[in-house]
């Protein structure tokens, strides 16, 4: 029996609540009226002050993107079907503002989580619900899957609310639902980006999360993002008696649950099949703490120990040095007062223990700190000591030793549990959303150290100490949290968030280039909707043919985001060397360190995980398998050369030497038509005299005179340089007889290289097989030499520059005073390429002050583009010239036909500018493609761009200060020249 309430929260079924449902229309309309006049405004605002946007889609945003053709037969069309005609059968009930009201309500059910005649409960009591939440049954939302939505058809429920400024107001409010949702929005700033009235006149969505039959379902709340992305958190039921994976538990605030690190460990090591997957231990011996006997000893490997992962700070700690080791090796000695253990080692041992291991790894007491070759060895061995401990114990909270361990011993933790009881069941907020990167561990100063980089990659597993409960990891299965029932499926992984703007997806399709070749087009939306898209076209001059083409439609699909960390446990295999290096140097290059001769050597554990037992070198960080392809990074953001009493540390061509973030481009979305760019340069290599004087011996007979007369030749010469065979550098003439198979990732859209003798590796390009020799690219001083074709680059103010039609010069420039060129923001490291102003490519220079805008005489140097290697731009599936061509066109055989075609057949005779043509007057959006003048330099095509760099050279000697991607077209405009490049 409902209890007396106020007006607004009769029942549904009464007059009173009918006429106002009514007057709700006019309340939605209302909501409506003043969105469109705001986001009008804002439009004429960023008009008059001509504001640029920003992309708002990244290379690694797209990389999850799936974008395929959409079949009229297909089974997600079926379920679609499905779900519209269950859907239609329900009211639809919509909480519009102030009251619910029903959208269809000549339709005879009412959705199984709307109670039309709730219980109305005092507003003082502990319970209460407001109008909006007492209609909802929380209940059946937490036991029952597949209900229906109110909004669209959806599985899981998507419930949507225009009720956001109801939550977010405090006076007059006691819904205890609310009040839970307002806490944690208030103590996260998550509505922080919205003014006042797009909060109260805001929406939220309740969205069921439902991982499948044998897991709990848990309930996303979802803010509205007005254009953003959209912020969420999840809210789940606590049952403690629960041993459902993903059900709610308690978390209690003073003390960590032990028992659950110990199940974790259980589970991993029993379920997660480790037994072939230990790592070789290249170690005879171990220092450790004995945490037993409380003292530093060696014990014999293998054996259970853990490692503690935490960050040094500034202040002093105990450390193991020639003075104390006598005093630290002693039993007990670890107990001694005078030592001052910090107290995050202190409770590592603990935790330790508790794990039921006996033997903890802590580099400050396990390195002899002053010896240099103790400490070479054991660096060396980083890799080794990380991956075979059973356990990494990560503090990563701590900006400094003596903080501890949230949750252990006298440490406290700062975050509790909001828990609510509603219609009788118990709710709270979840302290992490196991879905999205964890605040607690990614905004720790643990995280910007580029040492814990290493350790976190090559922990098999952990746990880290957060600010509200234990998170475990390994590299098998999901992360484990202390407020939830584990999940030891090690194949499980949650599911996807769509945390991609619809504005945004929309956006970057319809301006796709390779895109263009459909008139028409639609996208299918997440929510089923079909939006079309149109380019203007003139109807009596279209082929009459085109008139009857059916428009395609795309339909999206987005992962979850991915990086190094997650490659790590790549359980469908989709990740290849080249994709975990790549991902590795993005996030690696975000950390900082103290010592700046350290960013080689915090790399080496990383490299040892990308290398997966091949026959690789790495250079400076670059992996010998790939090396063309690693020496384009590109700058995130000005960067600084790093040096030592002013001497540059480590050679230009490695993203090592220079202090800032890095990355390479993408191949387009997940499954874009990509052939893997190609090498375009002849790599030479220093040699002895010896080795020509012996060639030149072996070439014929020879006579006395002439081998004392090339002998003298030889030592008057300054450089000495041997060609590396290019057929055997890139695979070429073993092909057919070295084991290679070629397979097609269709989920990829990208030739996969496999090989017996490396099991389980794939490749996008075959590498050196077991024991095949690799030369040295680099030489002893760190230089790279090779000979590519260049053109000579000049800073040109593009306000006063004026475009020649006729091909004239044989130079490129790069613009300035050109952002007018973008449609959206361009970064001022972010240049466009032109020849004879028209539009040929896009630059990312290392630094801003790298490229003077003074004459080439000035300064003392000269500019040059160099061409790397040959490729093409992604493009949307299908391929245009159809799959078999696709498929069929092997990588190594596009190896071998465009480095021929560079450097015996010379630039195309096909592919040719257009010198009738005037420049382009559309400013394009910048994502880092060459965006050229196709007027000019013609349409997109394949293997129409070089991958290049930019180089400042000066007495011989180039420096590398950019990069970027150049028209193949253009390019061969400016008729480029052979250059030897010494690159420092």
């Amino acid at each position: 029996m409902a209890s007396q309430s106020p007006p607004e929260a009769s029942p549904l079924s009464q007059p009173q609540e009918t006429q106002t449902a009514d007057t709700s229309n006019s309340d939605l309309m209302d909501l409506f009226q003043r969105r469109g006049a705001k986001n009008l405004a804002m439009m004429e605002e960023a008009h008059r002050e001509r504001k640029h946007d920003v992309d708002g889609l990244s290379d690694r945003d797209l990389e999850r993107i799936t974008i395929s053709l959409k079949s009229d037969g297909d089974d997600d069309n079926r379920h679609s079907e499905e779900l519209l005609k269950r859907f239609e059968q329900y009211k639809h009930h919509s909480f519009q503002v102030k009251h619910w009201k029903p959208l269809r309500p000549d339709r005879g059910l009412d959705e199984e989580w709307f109670i039309t005649d709730p219980d109305v409960l005092p507003e003082d009591d502990p319970g209460y619900l407001c109008n909006m939440c007492r209609h909802i049954n929380f209940t059946a939302l937490f036991t029952q899957r597949g209900l229906p939505g109110n909004e669209v058809p959806s599985n899981p429920t998507r419930i949507k609310l225009h009720g956001l400024g109801r939550v977010m107001k405090e006076e007059g409010n006691n819904c205890v639902f609310c009040r839970l949702l307002r806490r944690k929005i208030i103590d996260n700033g998550l509505l922080s980006r919205l003014a006042e009235d797009d909060i109260q006149d805001g929406d939220f969505a309740l969205n069921v999360i439902d991982e499948g039959p044998d897991y709990a379902l848990r309930l996303e709340v979802e803010l509205e993002g007005n254009g953003r992305t959209p912020e969420r958190f999840v809210v789940q039921r606590l049952e403690e008696e629960s041993q459902q994976p993903l059900a709610g538990r308690f978390v209690q605030q003073d003390q960590a649950d032990m028992n659950r690190l110990r199940d974790w460990l259980r589970i991993c090591e029993e379920t997660h099949g480790l037994a072939d997957q230990k790592p070789e231990i290249d170690m005879a011996s171990l220092r450790v703490i004995d945490t037993e006997e409380l003292c530093i000893r060696e014990v014999d490997m293998p054996c259970r120990y853990a490692c503690l992962s935490y960050v040094w700070g500034k202040g002093c700690q105990t450390q193991y040095t020639t003075d104390t080791r006598h005093a630290l090796e002693a039993q007990r000695g670890l107990e001694e007062s005078t030592l001052g253990l910090p107290q995050t080692i202190k409770d590592a041992i603990n935790v330790t223990q508790e794990a039921g291991l006996r033997y903890l790894w802590v580099d400050a007491l396990c390195i002899l700190q002053d010896d240099a070759k103790d400490k070479v060895k054991i660096i060396s061995k980083m890799g080794t000591i990380y991956s075979a401990a059973t356990l990494t114990i990560v503090a990563s909270t701590n900006t400094d030793p003596q903080e501890g361990l949230p949750g252990i011993g006298s440490t406290p933790r700062l975050t509790t549990q909001m828990i609510a009881n509603i219609q009788g069941i118990t709710l709270a907020v979840a302290l992490h959303d196991p879905r999205q990167p964890i605040p607690d561990i990614i905004d720790s100063v643990w995280s910007t150290r580029a040492w814990t980089f290493q350790e976190q990659a090559l922990s098999t597993r952990s746990v880290h100490f957060t600010h509200s409960q234990m998170v475990f990891k390994c590299a098998h299965t999901t992360v484990m949290l202390e407020e939830t029932v584990p999940t030891p499926d090690p194949a499980f992984r949650h599911s996807a968030i769509e945390d991609q703007t619809e504005q945004d997806l929309m956006f970057r399709i319809w301006t796709d280039p390779s895109l263009r070749r459909y008139l028409n087009k639609g996208i299918s939306t997440r929510n089923g909707d079909i939006i079309m898209m149109s380019e203007d076209i003139d109807l009596s001059n279209l082929d009459p043919e085109m008139k009857k083409t059916k428009a395609p439609v795309f339909d999206l699909k987005v992962d979850a985001p991915r990086d190094f960390m997650s490659s790590l446990g790549d359980i469908e295999g989709g990740s290849t060397p080249w994709d975990m290096y790549r991902r590795a140097v993005d996030n690696y290059t975000k950390r900082k360190l103290t010592w700046e001769s350290d960013a080689v050597n915090s790399f080496v554990g990383v490299e040892h995980i990308i290398r997966q037992g091949t026959n690789t070198k790495f250079w400076y960080g670059l992996p010998s398998f790939a090396l063309e392809h690693a020496l384009l990074w590109q700058a995130g953001e000005p960067l600084e050369r790093r040096s030592l009493s002013g001497k540059a540390i480590f050679p230009s061509w490695s993203w090592a030497a220079w202090r800032g973030h890095v990355s390479y481009r993408g191949r387009g979305y997940k499954n874009s038509i990509y052939w893997e760019p190609v090498s375009v340069v002849r790599w030479m290599v220093r040699e002895k005299p010896q080795w020509f004087i012996d060639r030149f011996k072996e070439d014929g007979d020879k006579t006395v005179e002439e081998v004392e007369a090339y002998t003298q030749q030889v030592a008057e010469a300054r450089l000495l340089l041997r060609e590396l065979n290019g057929f055997s550098l890139h695979h070429l003439d073993t092909k057919g007889k070295d084991g290679w198979t070629v397979e097609h990732d269709e989920a990829y859209n990208r030739h996969i290289y496999t090989h017996q003798a490396y099991q389980g590796v794939k490749f996008t390009y075959p590498v050196c097989l077991p024991g095949q020799k690799i030369d040295n690219r680099p030489d002893t001083n760190g230089m790279l030499l090779f000979m590519a074709h260049a053109i000579p680059i000049v800073v040109s103010d593009m306000k006063q520059a004026s475009f020649k039609m006729a091909i004239e010069d044989r130079f490129f420039q790069i613009g300035i005073n050109d952002e007018a060129r973008s449609a959206n923001y361009r970064p001022p490291w972010q240049r466009i390429i032109y020849h004879q102003g028209y539009r040929a490519g896009f630059l990312s220079l290392n630094a801003l002050h790298l490229l003077s805008p003074e004459p080439i005489e000035d300064n003392g140097y000269e500019y040059h583009l160099v061409a790397i290697t040959r490729g093409s731009l992604p493009h949307v599936p299908p391929p245009a010239p159809g799959w078999d061509f696709y498929w069929n066109t092997e990588p190594r055989d596009i190896q071998y036909h465009l480095f021929d075609e560079e450097w015996r057949g010379g630039p195309s005779k096909v592919n040719v500018p257009k010198e009738t043509a005037e420049p382009g007057s559309g400013a394009q959006n910048e994502n880092g493609d060459p965006h050229w003048d196709q007027g000019r330099f013609n349409g997109l095509a394949v293997f129409d761009v070089y991958n290049v760099l930019l180089l400042r050279t000066r007495s011989g000697i180039s420096e590398r200060i950019g990069a970027g991607k150049v028209s193949y077209c253009a390019f061969g405009a400016a008729r480029p020249e052979e250059m030897l490049v010494r690159l420092a």
